[in-house]
């Protein structure tokens, strides 16, 4: 039975939560800094210095998570760089959605826009995903270690009756993570302007986890980036599509390998000869089949949002995945 957690992890969590703050508002404005001299210093415009910008950002970022607000030393520093660049991945493409639909579409300012979006993005993703990334098993100190060792067997010690049988789920009641997963989708796409395209293509997986605890956050996630092929019958020529994003589950402890729903945003660019090419986002919600530490497969479906070109290119989704791995 769980106990329920007191006053000093609350305080912790809430501490830990204001250092994080602290580290994601020096970041920022060493993103903010970085954008305005590359802007009206260097003479690029917003868009172009866009991505420079938050790579500086970034690396303020890493230092400040591992070292001062999950205090994450201990850690594996490759393990975490991993989980970090993969996490990165999808706030780079989140922060520079936002980016882009605030100048594109709103009177905001540049500076503006990139502190509003890049806040959002921390709070709803950014930080759930950092404290994965950096969690660092807890460490039985020394003195503990060796009276326990020491300690001689007791013949009347009660033995345990509660100790469990090897579960046949291999995600039950623990925590998987899995780097670098490759896979394939087949995808349907039906465009307002008349047609439907389908086709399949290739992806690639930087980070999933199945953390079937009783801690805060979704059980199960992932990051991926994915290229596809797609033709139809109504149009000459291939299209193309080519996403990042992710998925996060809707429950806390699933406690199973089967029916888990979920809900992501995926963002990218549509590439067709006869039609225009636009960047798009990509909102959905599906459930995986199963998820299996080697074999993961899923369903999902969406809207298929572009930032151009609405009446034409926008529509329904579908998309089914499979994802293997050896390791």
């Amino acid at each position: 039975m769980q106990r329920p957690l007191g006053l000093k992890h609350h305080l912790e969590a809430a501490t830990r939560f204001g250092r994080g703050l602290l580290v994601g508002g020096v970041a920022t404005a060493t993103d903010m800094l970085a954008l305005a001299v590359l802007v009206e210093l260097a003479g690029l415009s917003p868009q172009a210095a866009n991505a420079p910008a938050l790579l500086a950002g970034a690396v303020v970022q890493f230092l400040g998570c591992r070292h001062l607000v999950f205090r994450a030393e201990r850690g594996s520093l490759l393990k975490q760089l991993g989980g970090f660049a993969a996490t990165e991945a999808g706030t780079l493409a989140l922060n520079a959605l936002l980016f882009h639909a605030l100048v594109t579409w709103t009177p905001v300012p540049y500076i503006a826009a990139r502190a509003v979006g890049t806040f959002l993005v921390f709070i709803a993703f950014s930080y759930p995903m950092w404290r994965r990334v950096f969690r660092v098993a807890a460490v039985v100190p020394v003195a503990l270690a060796l009276s326990l060792l020491a300690a001689p067997a007791s013949a009347d010690t009660p033995q345990r009756d509660d100790v469990r049988e090897p579960s046949s789920c291999p995600i039950c009641d623990t925590e998987k993570d899995i780097f670098f997963m490759p896979g394939a989708q087949f995808v349907l796409f039906a465009p307002s302007g008349g047609g439907a395209f389908y086709g399949a293509g290739v992806s690639i997986a930087p980070m999933l986890w199945s953390h079937n605890t009783e801690e805060f956050g979704p059980s199960q996630g992932e990051l991926y980036v994915q290229a596809s092929i797609l033709s139809s019958p109504d149009y000459p020529g291939a299209m193309g599509l080519f996403e990042s994003g992710f998925t996060l589950s809707f429950e806390r402890n699933t406690h199973r390998m089967w029916g888990i729903p979920y809900f992501g945003l995926g963002v990218g660019g549509l590439v067709h000869e006869a039609l225009p090419d636009v960047g798009f986002a990509y909102p959905k919600v599906g459930v995986y089949v199963v998820w299996h530490p080697n074999v993961v497969v899923d369903l999902q479906g969406g809207y298929h949002f572009p930032f151009e070109h609405l009446d034409t290119l926008a529509g329904v989704r579908g998309q089914a995945n499979v994802r293997v791995s050896a390791w």
